[in-house]
């Protein structure tokens, strides 16, 4: 690994929080591609060089931006909860049992 890739890479791991998770820089993203293709390194090779996984290689390919977005559940509403069991008692009766 030459010099300067080792800056770059100690540079660009300075990641910035987004919505609770760590993302890398669109920057950084770019270089990764552009390496490879200028290179024409297989997908390994380039994770690698990089120390990033294969798989976010791939993702990048793909979508260069960031997600702005997570799929995360909501916490449950209780009082919805509670006048569901109420409306559907036959349904929770396993629950109910198992206490």
């Amino acid at each position: 690994m030459t010099q300067f890739v080792k800056f770059f890479v100690k540079r660009t791991r300075l990641f910035t929080i987004f919505l609770g998770g760590i993302t890398t820089s669109i920057d950084f993203r770019e270089r990764v591609l552009k390496t490879r293709q200028e290179e024409n390194l297989t997908l390994a090779e380039v994770a690698e060089r990089f120390k990033v996984a294969i798989a976010s290689v791939v993702r990048w390919g793909k979508v260069l931006e960031p997600k702005r977005t997570r799929n995360k559940p909501t916490k449950i509403d209780m009082e919805a909860l509670k006048r569901d069991v109420e409306l559907h008692p036959d349904a929770y009766h396993y629950l109910l049992n198992s206490i």
